[in-house]
């Protein structure tokens, strides 16, 4: 009887101090997120941190519970959270640290777009003069929803939804520019044709010159 139970405390031993070597490289990444959580105000870790405990409360109190699962099965799944977590947080802190220089890139790339949208209308009405074509649609005018947006980025409630709103903000701007390019680029494409068709024209008309058919 004393074999098995011996059997049985080295198994449960066993097991317990192979999930903490398989808890450590996880708990070193929860600690540096729970750092960075601290530093934000960011509550999301204390979930991952909830079942870091309950794991080691089970693997301490009934590791046997285990037995058919290796630690790092177990764990798999949670170290991915924590590592998608830490990652997030890392990149939020790095945001914020150079917070202003990302607004002003946001509000210069905004100036850029109204600046192109000058030019595309100019060579879009000038495409439409000259071409026989149907009206050119112009590019959607996103300017004033994107300044609105960029002028509540303060009154966003935490840096995760701060930034959060900041990117999708950048990812819309440069959307608003690809509209804008694309409009410019299809006006242009017509009057490079349309030069291109001229510039035949006239080879053909000194052609028939030279033949004496111009008339």
């Amino acid at each position: 009887a004393f074999d098995r139970v011996h059997d049985m405390f080295v198994s449960c031993h066993d097991l317990h101090e192979a999930f903490l070597a398989a808890l450590a490289p996880v708990a070193e990444r929860l600690r540096t997120a729970r750092h960075l959580a601290t530093e934000l105000g960011d509550h999301r870790v204390d979930d991952v941190t909830a079942r870091v405990e309950e794991l080691t409360g089970r693997y301490a109190t009934d590791p046997l519970s285990f037995a058919d699962q290796p630690p790092a099965d177990v764990l798999a799944e949670l170290g991915a959270r924590v590592d998608a977590l830490a990652d997030e947080l890392a990149r939020i802190v790095a945001v914020r640290g150079s917070w202003d220089d990302r607004v002003t890139a946001v509000a210069d790339a905004m100036a850029d777009v109204e600046a192109a949208r000058a030019i595309e209308e100019q060579v879009r009405l000038r495409a439409q003069e000259l071409v026989v074509t149907a009206p050119l649609d112009p590019p959607p005018d996103r300017l004033p929803a994107l300044r609105r947006e960029l002028a509540t980025l303060p009154d966003q409630k935490g840096w995760d939804v701060r930034v959060r709103a900041l990117s999708e903000l950048e990812t819309a701007v440069d959307a608003a520019a690809g509209e804008v390019r694309a409009a410019h680029a299809l006006a242009d494409g017509l009057l490079e044709r349309r030069t291109e068709l001229r510039g035949r024209f006239e080879a053909y008309r000194a052609k028939a010159g030279r033949l004496g058919l111009a008339e």
